[in-house]
């Protein structure tokens, strides 16, 4: 196998595992209270009382928001979205015009801004109070690392051989 065709799998393979990252949960926010110790020994009483449970993709999180009227972060979310999608049609581009790339350290950094841009908005949701929420991550994230190493294989694949 040559290396055209391996980068056409690793983009193609980038490209599905980066839709399957927007579209499944990327986080799950329970929000309840435990039961102090004493009252445990009861039948049906649980340690923890969950009052709200909510699952969040990525358009939750720029739909919320948005809501809440904070512009700025919605907009900045926004690019977690549009960033890779051009690239991904550039690399579309490249690979159907038989194109090497002139610099990878250039397209790598545009590749990984996204995945920092959302890394950055969970670590921010990670900041609530521990006592009342509970936040686990869900396979989105998952899939978006993924997502994000094949896209980056992708362009040191179809980068030339810089000296």
């Amino acid at each position: 196998m040559n290396k055209k065709t391996f980068a056409v799998i690793t983009l193609i393979l980038s490209i599905i595992f980066f839709g399957l990252g927007v579209s499944f949960p990327l986080l799950t926010a329970e929000i309840g209270a435990s039961i102090p110790r004493p009252f445990s020994w009861i039948p049906f009483v649980q340690e923890r009382v969950t009052l709200n449970y909510e699952t969040f993709n990525l358009f939750d999180f720029i739909g919320l928001y948005f809501s809440q009227e904070r512009y700025f972060a919605g907009v900045l979310l926004m690019f977690s979205f549009f960033i890779p999608l051009i690239v991904y049609i550039s690399l579309i581009i490249g690979t159907i015009q038989n194109a090497t790339l002139k610099t990878s350290q250039h397209w790598i950094a545009w590749s990984t801004f996204d995945a920092i841009i959302l890394a950055i908005f969970l670590i921010r949701n990670f900041q609530m109070d521990i006592n009342f929420v509970t936040i686990e991550l869900r396979i989105g994230v998952i899939f978006i690392a993924l997502a994000v190493l094949f896209r980056i294989a992708t362009i040191v694949l179809m980068a030339k051989n810089e000296k």
